[in-house]
């Protein structure tokens, strides 16, 4: 989860030792492919991703919204109103896989600062967002300040 290297697994790091070995993660390639199995099991597990939602059983035809839901539906994927589904992706994918709701894409939000974050009491502090605080590796390039990853909204 956006490691930079193997030297930052965090808790994962004890249990690829207590599974592997003490010098897993000195080997490139044990890591490499630590991040491939990952990968697979994110993709591939349904335990991982059940898709049990009201929502996904609409998308499978197994159930119909009610009136007010088709309302909410409208109006997510409207265009000219609430247009959520330009970001928050809502369709089946062209292979039938079931939506995330997200597309991956870094967007400037221009929303007001959420005072429930305790560096936002501070007033000299600012989300950039992939310029920093947290996040620096775009700092250099002024275009992607406030830029924000699109979140997924659960199904």
């Amino acid at each position: 989860m956006a490691n930079a290297g193997p030297k930052e697994t965090g808790s994962y790091a004890n249990d690829l030792r207590r599974q592997f070995g003490p010098d897993i993660l000195d080997d490139p390639r044990a890591y490499a492919a630590t991040l491939i199995a990952i990968e697979r099991f994110e993709l591939e597990d349904a335990s991982f991703h059940p898709y049990s939602s009201k929502y996904n059983d609409y998308l499978d035809g197994k159930m119909k919204l009610t009136a007010q839901e088709q309302r909410g539906l409208t109006l997510f994927d409207d265009p000219k109103r609430g247009n959520s589904a330009t970001c928050h992706l809502d369709r089946k994918g062209v292979d039938g896989s079931h939506p995330i709701f997200t597309d991956y894409q870094f967007e400037a939000l221009g929303v007001p600062r959420n005072p429930e974050i305790l560096a936002n009491a501070s007033p000299d502090y600012f989300d950039m967002g992939l310029c920093g605080p947290v996040r620096a590796d775009q700092a250099k390039e002024s275009k992607f300040c406030g830029l924000f990853k699109t979140p997924r909204c659960g199904t």
